[in-house]
């Protein structure tokens, strides 16, 4: 298959008289390699039209199931929506917050599967927080051709994994998925305006008599070390900010959607503990490893909501759950594939399609879908779902050289030692 440029089939040629690079062997993880029949299209949207055919080129060349259209105008983008099926759009974000900064959304509308990726420079805060409402994801600028590329693979993967047959046949037997809680909701409609009011986001708070409680003890827990004791909401949006404050909302309300499930030898207390040590020592690792505050602020997230696909199968298919749990200490093999055996999904993969169904971050929900199989994701770098895979597995006292292939391959194995010397401490 052929780049397309300016939505015309065109034959790869070398640009400014330049022969193309040679293909670069690489290892690529199974949902990287896409069946021969099955291919992807991907609408590039750049105002160097020739910025925007080199990226094309370069992304035809890494995968070629990957056919490339190539624009430097939104109206041609739009037109090509409007009579194409794509599976992707990647865009200049500052070029779209100038130029029609309803393009995401209207994308979103044109085709509702289409992965939204934008290419972003620098611009205001409220402007990002504008575009991310609509696109899937951001990454900055100047950045690599590979980055852009795992980031699509990784999407591309993610959706397979959602989009699977048995995962659908399960979440059938699920009599309601629950909603996103509305208190959340109101939370982030606050967040999302050009200027949030802290003195509001903390009125929301308070709403909830049972939130405020349990939200003021955790942050006054030994993992933040705060100088003083926090007793107001106020306090702990000025201590933590409001990205860390919105995870833990998110996490407690959610986990409060539960409260009420009963089933022998599981507990509610347990699994929310896990899932706050989860956390922290998912924000820890991706501190210690400097990534951006973005993406720690995803992986203190994902830790928090790892497991809580548990909830959904316990609520939805309590019966099936528990035989899937004694399978699990009768073979003596990871509950998730005896989940997988007896149920067709594990409880990763449900948990994520809920938060796919919520909208939230297709890397988040990356995170939460491959926390057993960080394989599966198609990615050959650290990620949030590095952190919350690692995480898991200290605070499982699980031997890393189990999942050696996998560290190895991003080149953190060695890094795993420091990380149970710095971190695996209690944290509540």
């Amino acid at each position: 298959m052929s780049p397309t440029w300016n939505g015309l089939a065109c034959s790869p040629r070398p640009t400014n008289g330049r022969t193309p690079l040679p293909h670069r062997r690489r290892r690529q993880c199974r949902l990287e390699q896409v069946p021969p029949m099955k291919s992807r299209q991907i609408l590039i949207v750049e105002p160097d039209l020739a910025s925007a055919r080199r990226l094309a080129l370069a992304l035809h060349e890494s995968n070629s199931n990957w056919t490339t259209h190539a624009v430097a105008t939104f109206g041609q983008a739009t037109a090509l929506l409007e009579r194409e099926r794509m599976d992707a759009v990647v865009a200049d974000g500052a070029f779209a917050l100038k130029a029609h900064p309803e393009f995401f959304r209207r994308a979103g509308e044109l085709c509702p599967a289409v992965f939204r990726l934008s290419l972003s420079g620098n611009y205001d805060h409220a402007a990002s927080l504008r575009l991310m409402d609509d696109a899937h994801q951001n990454i900055w600028k100047p950045c690599p051709d590979e980055e852009i590329r795992s980031a699509l693979a990784r999407a591309f993967a993610l959706r397979d994994t959602l989009g699977s047959d048995r995962l659908r046949l399960l979440i059938a037997q699920v009599r309601s998925l629950p909603s996103l809680p509305q208190l959340y909701l109101s939370f982030l409609d606050e967040v999302r305006k050009r200027e949030p009011s802290t003195s509001r986001l903390a009125e929301i708070i308070r709403h909830d008599i049972g939130l405020t409680a349990k939200l003021l003890q955790l942050v006054n827990s030994a993992f933040f070390g705060l100088p003083q004791k926090v007793v107001q909401p106020e306090d702990a949006l000025l201590y933590l900010g409001i990205e860390s404050v919105k995870s833990l909302v998110l996490s407690l309300q959610v986990f409060s959607l539960f409260d009420r499930v009963k089933v022998k030898r599981f507990s509610l207390d347990t699994l929310w503990n896990h899932s706050w040590e989860v956390g922290c020592l998912a924000r820890q690792i991706a501190t210690c490893e400097r990534r951006s505050p973005e993406e720690i602020d995803t992986a203190f997230t994902a830790g928090l909501l790892h497991d809580v696909g548990k909830l959904v199968l316990i609520s939805g298919v309590a019966h099936g759950w528990e035989e899937a749990l004694e399978t699990a200490a009768r073979e003596e093999i990871p509950l998730w594939q005896a989940e997988r055996s007896r149920l067709g999904a594990c409880h990763a993969e449900v948990g994520a399609a809920l938060l796919a169904m919520w909208g939230l971050s297709d890397p988040l929900v990356e995170a939460v879908a491959y926390h057993h199989e960080p394989e599966m994701s198609g990615s050959l770098s650290f990620t949030a779902l590095t952190a919350v895979h690692a995480a898991n597995l200290l605070h499982h006292k699980a031997e890393a050289k189990r999942e050696s292939a996998y560290l190895r391959s991003i080149g953190v194995l060695d890094r795993v030692p420091d990380w149970r010397e710095r971190f695996l401490q209690p944290v509540g």
